[in-house]
């Protein structure tokens, strides 16, 4: 468990290495929300690198969306999926919306962001990402209008949902 570790060893741990994630947790949830039943799902902080002992209650529902750079990675969960989404964004762009994210909304300096780019995440990113890629029904270009994608993903989901009563 890495919350037992001092915060500058969690702080250099890999997390966008696959190995890194909890997936048989996360395959095992999704499977009891696919079969209407709802979750505790982990909280997890990302300025100290730990999961929280508090949960967040997520109900079971028409349609569960997932979201994750490392989501088609994972066999188990690809076949849980009916339609599965790449975003495509180069990546001066990604770095760009990470170094915003992580400053903003986790209190990280410019510099750990780069640093951290440079070791881990952009060297994962093509490890394990890209390849993921393949397994996509729909490409989306993540630099590209957004609205146009949003219809796209929406008409997508239309054609392939019951309607709804």
């Amino acid at each position: 468990c890495m919350g037992e570790h001092p915060p500058d060893i969690r702080a250099r741990q890999n997390f966008d290495h696959p190995a890194s994630l909890d997936h048989e947790l996360f395959i095992e949830q999704v499977t009891t929300l696919q079969q209407g039943q709802p979750i505790q799902a982990p909280v997890y902080d990302f300025t100290t690198h730990t999961r929280l002992e508090k949960t967040s209650f997520i109900d079971a529902g028409d349609l569960l969306l997932l979201d994750g750079i490392l989501l088609l990675h994972f066999v188990e969960l690809r076949k849980r999926c009916n339609l599965t989404v790449f975003v495509d964004a180069p990546d001066s762009l990604r770095l760009q919306r990470r170094i915003l994210r992580d400053v903003q909304e986790r209190g990280r300096t410019e510099e750990s962001v780069l640093s951290q780019w440079t070791a881990t995440v952009q060297p994962m990113y093509e490890q394990f990402v890209v390849p993921s890629m393949q397994h996509a029904d729909i490409i989306l270009q993540g630099h590209s209008d957004l609205c146009e994608q949003v219809e796209t993903l929406r008409s997508t989901v239309n054609t392939m949902m019951p309607p709804i009563r």
